[in-house]
């Protein structure tokens, strides 16, 4: 036979009934405390966030006033810089535009340190902005837009081969060493050198596809009503799409020099110092961006590529924005190879 064994019988009684109940009311006090402890935290997370937001919002203004402060003395500069090289090299007034403009740039650097304090920028975000000051616009101008377009258009070029074969191709020749240096003697930004590179990327043989307007030929891919006004000889076969030995477009230094005077007329009156809008024009041609500047105030202030782009996105052709975005990735990738995953042997030109 088989026995089940017995539950043991609990303990009956008052004494049981009042344990139970003190139990009860100890778990009830450590469920109120509990409860407490975390409203308690809850307040401090919540206060905390709440000191946090206000800080972020305030540091964003304090940020955002200094950008545009920074901007303010940036464009005083533009604008003194444009006056000293519109004028004569004897004149006196030289001397109190060298005086002024020292003092403005001590205020510039100085805003500008304060700035990089406040930001911590990726390495290839600090060259692009270096770059754009280097082609005469304000480096804290740029949008997040604008860089985000220049990291797309390196991604692209480390997918293949091209980029890199171009630049030691155009090493080989000196172009790149001989365009800086003619641009640096007119006084314009060496940057603007890799506007060959964008256009041709060097090949002095390069022919552009039939337009309305002609056939754009040569390094610098000017269209023949521009060429004749720059003092260039097109061949016998203009108008077609085929290199043509008779036409100086595709002759190096007569076409730099072309090339770099019509930058110049450009850079000193409607562009106001612009490097990125001398590009926006040449690639657009002069009439359609022209239009759209001229009818901004003819001042680095007032006229400038972050404000173009800003009131005129709609009527920028996309290739002219995408033009201008492509030679600032190039002099920055030239400039500072590292920040953008490339070896300086890779890009030396």
């Amino acid at each position: 036979m088989r026995f089940r064994r017995r539950a043991p019988d609990l303990p009956q009684g008052p004494g049981t009934s009042r344990r139970s109940m003190q139990l009860v009311r100890n778990l009830y006090e450590r469920m109120r405390l509990m409860t407490r402890v975390y409203k308690v935290t809850a307040l401090v997370l919540l206060v905390a966030a709440t000191a946090m937001g206000i800080r972020v919002v305030v540091l964003g203004r304090r940020e955002a006033a200094g950008r545009a402060a920074a901007a303010d003395i940036f464009h005083q500069l533009r604008a003194l810089d444009l006056q000293v090289a519109r004028l004569q090299a004897s004149a006196p007034e030289r001397e109190d535009f060298r005086r002024r403009r020292a003092a403005l740039e001590a205020t510039y650097d100085e805003w500008i340190r304060r700035l990089g304090e406040m930001q911590n920028g990726r390495p290839d975000e600090q060259a692009v902005r270096a770059t754009v000051a280097r082609f005469g616009e304000a480096r804290v101008l740029v949008s997040d837009r604008f860089i985000r377009d220049v990291r797309s258009k390196v991604a692209e070029w480390r997918r293949t081969p091209d980029f890199v074969n171009a630049l030691r191709v155009a090493g080989d020749s000196a172009y790149p060493r001989r365009i800086a240096a003619a641009l640096d003697t007119a006084g314009l930004p060496a940057e603007l050198t890799w506007v060959a590179f964008q256009e041709s990327r060097f090949r002095t043989r390069a022919v552009g596809p039939v337009t309305r307007y002609g056939v754009a030929k040569g390094m610098w891919q000017l269209m023949p009503a521009t060429a004749r006004h720059y003092g260039l000889r097109t061949g016998p076969l203009v108008g077609q799409d085929r290199f043509d030995p008779g036409d100086q477009r595709h002759h190096f230094d007569a076409a730099t020099r072309a090339a770099i005077r019509y930058m110049d007329d450009l850079y000193l009156m409607d562009a106001q110092g612009s490097g990125l809008l001398v590009m926006a024009c040449y690639n657009a041609g002069q009439t359609r961006v022209l239009r759209l500047l001229r009818s901004l105030p003819a001042t680095p202030r007032d006229r400038n590529f972050w404000r173009l782009v800003e009131r005129y996105r709609a009527e920028i052709p996309d290739e002219t924005y995408y033009y201008v975005v492509g030679v600032v990735a190039a002099a920055a990738v030239i400039a500072q190879p590292e920040a953008f995953g490339f070896s300086a042997r890779e890009v030396a030109s």
